[in-house]
């Protein structure tokens, strides 16, 4: 039986004073799925993507088990969390900075993401490991890049996540790019290894509107032409119409309904989710009235 992209069991995050910020959460996402999480602020949507990635702060731990396909990742160590972050699942942060160095240029940081990925694919980084894909070329396929090589695969990666003038922004430092061209950038690292799964928590939040469509649109387009699985988190449920098929509702970090995106919009069973929907729509309906004007 193939191992899902990712099957989290009886998930609960807690405080090192023993406050649960996560209850009892179980999901499933299939290879190829789209799955959101959605809530508002604080019902622990975020921090469920974290225990995903290993990533949890400081003063949290997880119990139950987290598996991205068939890997693991609760009560492993940092080293074998490591392994598997990047190469099996990839993550998308809210704010690009976060995942980005201030002090080394954008092409740098992609060309080290692209150059892990090669030797995960070789095996060299994974003891052995059979190579996945055919993307890699040459020394490329075996791990190694010479220098132009590695330029032009920054330059194709920029190229596939719709960066135009890559050279330039391949030289430039975070703070010299815009919130857009970073976040497409830290899309590019991402997807570097062509991960089993790809977590987009709140991607385009800190976006303008206009820039947001044009990210999500190559999202959409990028995970439609793959056989990644998408776990997206969200409070905006326009976006998550747009981004997912199925959705799994959060609050006080307990799953209080779960359903198709279409079913929860349309025909929600709890208050909770009526509650968002009609918030949602009356923000709609206000930014149309105020675009009207």
């Amino acid at each position: 039986m193939t191992e899902p992209a990712l099957a989290v069991e009886h998930l609960t995050i807690r405080t090192d004073d023993g406050r649960v910020l996560v209850d009892d959460l179980s999901l499933e996402v299939p290879s190829g799925a789209r799955l959101a999480l959605i809530g508002e602020s604080g019902s622990g949507k975020s921090l469920t993507s974290l225990a995903i990635m290993g990533l949890l702060p400081d003063g949290m731990t997880a119990a139950g088990s987290i598996r991205v396909a068939g890997h693991e990742m609760v009560g492993v160590s940092d080293a074998a969390a490591r392994r598997v972050r990047g190469r099996t699942v990839g993550i998308v942060f809210q704010e690009p900075l976060t995942a980005l160095d201030p002090l080394q240029r954008l092409g740098d940081q992609l060309g080290e993401a692209l150059t892990r990925a090669a030797a995960a694919r070789s095996g060299t980084a994974s003891g052995g490991q059979a190579p996945r894909g055919q993307m890699a070329r040459g020394r490329m396929a075996r791990g190694r890049m010479s220098r132009t090589e590695r330029r032009a695969a920054v330059r194709a990666a920029l190229g596939d996540v719709r960066l135009h003038e890559p050279d330039r922004i391949a030289q430039s430092y975070p703070h010299e790019a815009s919130g857009g061209q970073r976040q497409r950038v830290a899309i590019a690292m991402a997807l570097a290894a062509r991960p089993d799964l790809l977590i987009l928590d709140e991607p385009t939040t800190a976006l303008d509107v206009t820039v947001q469509a044009e990210v999500l649109q190559l999202l959409d387009g990028i995970v439609a032409g793959g056989a990644m699985a998408t776990l997206f988190v969200s409070h905006d449920l326009a976006v998550v119409a747009q981004m997912a098929d199925s959705a799994v509702v959060l609050r006080g970090g307990r799953a209080v309904e779960r359903g198709t995106v279409a079913q929860l919009l349309t025909a929600p069973r709890e208050e909770y989710t009526r509650l968002l929907v009609t918030a949602a729509r009356s923000l709609d309906d206000a930014l149309d009235v105020g675009g009207e004007r």
